[in-house]
């Protein structure tokens, strides 16, 4: 959360209120022109804040500012946690003299380009598969963890030799900061030979979607429930030739059984430089 200023001819502050994707993407939450940077006017825009959350119990764990004494007062207020960023808004605005029409044209259009990219990177962490995800280790996080949580346990699992299960040695500061399982835990799961559980991973990294998702006896009772698209995918199945059938048993078969991959690194290390030499050619320079 921050304001920024010369965004208009009016002279007022936008306040802007961001977040960040699983993917690692940041997007707008909301925008609202202020009078003055009042602690009460901070409060109202919390309050209106918090009405757009789905799951009414639900509030940021982490609350980014740039320390100014009013909003972090607002916020305990409002919320309880703060620390601190900024996003500039203004590069999206391009001059301050726009009246507030061309202010939210240029916010709309962002809004619609950042809509995209969020999607995509969604699609991404969802379809594909990097080579250092392919082993079984990572079996139950494929396709349902962004790949930017997927890179920095990867990255923390080279520390495990050193670290191995020693919680002192290891500093957790990856599952402190990120909500990720850290060195000593990676060890541990590797000790016993069993892949890194989803649960272990916050549910930020897991939100590969922009649909809402509703918890199993949610408040308004209803369940997840996959039969029409069991159905259809028997449908499906049944009217393919046996080509069709095999890859689409293939695509079921890496969601059933996520810490088996057919995927594997090439037996022997392949030559892909250097032409063949011509025998009996030989080149003389001066």
């Amino acid at each position: 959360m921050d304001s920024t200023y010369k965004t208009n001819k009016y002279r007022q502050a936008l306040f802007e209120i961001v977040g960040m994707t699983s993917t690692e993407l940041t997007f707008a939450v909301a925008f609202t022109y202020m009078e003055s940077e009042q602690t009460e006017n901070f409060c109202w825009v919390l309050e209106k804040l918090k009405e757009l959350f789905v799951k009414k119990d639900l509030c940021p764990q982490v609350i980014l500012t740039d320390r100014g004494l009013a909003l972090m007062k607002a916020i305990e207020i409002v919320f309880s946690r703060v620390e601190s960023t900024h996003w500039k808004l203004k590069q999206m605005l391009g001059n301050s003299i726009g009246d507030m029409v061309k202010c939210w044209e240029a916010m709309n259009n962002k809004l619609r380009l950042q809509l995209g990219n969020i999607r995509a990177s969604f699609q991404k962490s969802f379809y594909e598969v990097e080579h250092a995800h392919i082993s079984p280790f990572f079996g139950y996080l494929r396709g349902s963890v962004s790949q930017g949580a997927l890179r920095r346990i990867a990255e923390e699992l080279l520390r495990v030799d050193y670290v191995g299960t020693n919680r002192k040695i290891c500093g957790c500061t990856l599952r402190t900061s990120y909500g990720l399982p850290c060195a000593c835990e990676l060890g541990r799961y590797a000790l016993g030979g069993i892949p890194i559980p989803i649960d272990v991973v916050h549910v930020h990294w897991r939100k590969l979607t922009m649909e809402v998702e509703l918890e199993v006896g949610a408040d308004d009772g209803s369940e997840v429930d996959m039969t029409c698209a069991m159905d259809e995918l028997w449908k499906r199945f049944r009217s393919l030739d046996v080509i069709g059938k095999r890859a689409l048993k293939s695509r079921v078969c890496e969601l059933a059984y996520p810490t088996m991959t057919p995927l594997c690194p090439p037996p022997e290390k392949l030559k892909t430089k250097g032409g063949v030499k011509k025998k009996g050619k030989k080149t003389s320079r001066i």
